[in-house]
């Protein structure tokens, strides 16, 4: 939440600071968004409400551990509640990109043309499609990206398409903590085998300055 709130209030006030070079920077770390759209990622009321949801699981009795059925269904009930206000803050941002994992680019006159799988969901394959893009992507490398982009938006490791727990197609992984020398990802898409661990000094490019303990 600190990190929230520090970072959205600092990117409103580039925004608001009707610095053109700062726009251009701000555009580009969120993969080429309208900045309308990045004003809805950013805004309070998104931040009000990760807030809010943040005191729901810190207070919830079965956050770490057993809860009765009737209390479960009041908690899921008001989840999808803040859910749906959510989706209405953010309305169709992320319909703007798409997930694709980067295949083979060549050069033309203004940028590159990429093929990239688009992730259409786990019972369907990949779909290729080129994209015209202004700095190429990395070679099987997970994204956020539109036509057109001028910087497409790298997820990192921080977000993996794998495998799925007992050969169940594939699945996305997030990142989740650190412990130690160790970096947990883990699947919300599954419970049972749903958590892979790796060698923290694989991520030290994705933390950058951020020190590995």
């Amino acid at each position: 939440m600190v990190i929230l709130e520090r970072t959205s209030n600092n990117l409103r006030r580039a925004l608001e600071s009707g610095d053109s070079d700062e726009d251009a920077r701000i555009r580009a770390v969120f993969g080429d968004l309208s900045e309308s759209a990045i004003e809805r990622l950013i805004s309070k009321d998104v931040v009000k409400k990760f807030k809010e949801l943040n005191g729901k699981r810190n207070s919830w009795r079965g956050h770490g551990g057993h809860t009765s059925g009737e209390e479960r269904r009041v908690q899921v009930d008001s989840l999808v509640s803040d859910l749906r206000e959510l989706r209405w803050l953010l309305g169709n941002v992320w319909a703007q990109l798409l997930l694709v994992r980067a295949g083979s680019a060549r050069r033309v006159r203004d940028g590159y043309v990429q093929a990239a799988e688009v992730a259409v969901g786990t019972r369907s394959p990949f779909v290729t499609r080129d994209f015209r893009v202004g700095d190429a992507m990395l070679d099987g490398e997970l994204y956020l990206v539109r036509d057109r982009s001028q910087s497409p938006l790298r997820l990192g490791q921080f977000v993996q398409l794998r495998a799925a727990p007992h050969n169940a197609q594939y699945t996305s992984y997030f990142y989740n903590r650190t412990e130690g020398t160790s970096v947990r990802m883990v699947s919300y898409q599954y419970g049972p085998g749903s958590e892979v661990e790796y060698d923290a000094e694989r991520f030290r490019d994705e933390f950058g300055a951020l020190a590995l303990a």
